[in-house]
């Protein structure tokens, strides 16, 4: 229950009542967005490699859909003039993604400066 809700429910004259020392009141549900529930044993990645020049190599833990792993799912991105990640001057770079399911590693080349800051998402 919101903070609004409970205050208004406090102050409500059908509010809560006393009785025996307990409280007791109407139960109040609140629909929730759609979810999509994960479980099982799900991929993790277990080893990253980049270097200075944006080549990263992700391992995963299990196999991946390889119709999921590719430049759209990827994206390499550089700090803008101020630095700082997350600002509306970051920059997309282009990319090209691979997945070898053999060896369950994603092999991601990014068009970036050498010694340019960059992150992978």
């Amino acid at each position: 229950m919101g903070w609004r809700r409970f205050l208004k429910w406090m102050s409500d004259s059908a509010g809560p009542r006393a009785s025996a020392g307990r409280w007791s009141c109407a139960a109040v549900f609140e629909p929730l967005e759609p979810r999509l529930l994960l479980a099982g044993d799900l991929p993790s990645i277990t080893l990253i490699e980049a270097d200075n020049r944006g080549l990263i190599v992700l391992t995963a833990s299990a196999s991946l859909s390889a119709s999921t792993v590719n430049s759209a799912s990827v994206e390499v991105s550089t700090a803008g003039a101020d630095q700082i990640f997350g600002t509306s001057d970051d920059a997309l770079v282009s990319r090209s993604v691979e997945y070898n399911a053999s060896t369950r590693q994603v092999r991601i080349s990014a068009n970036v400066a050498a010694d340019a800051r960059y992150r992978v998402r």
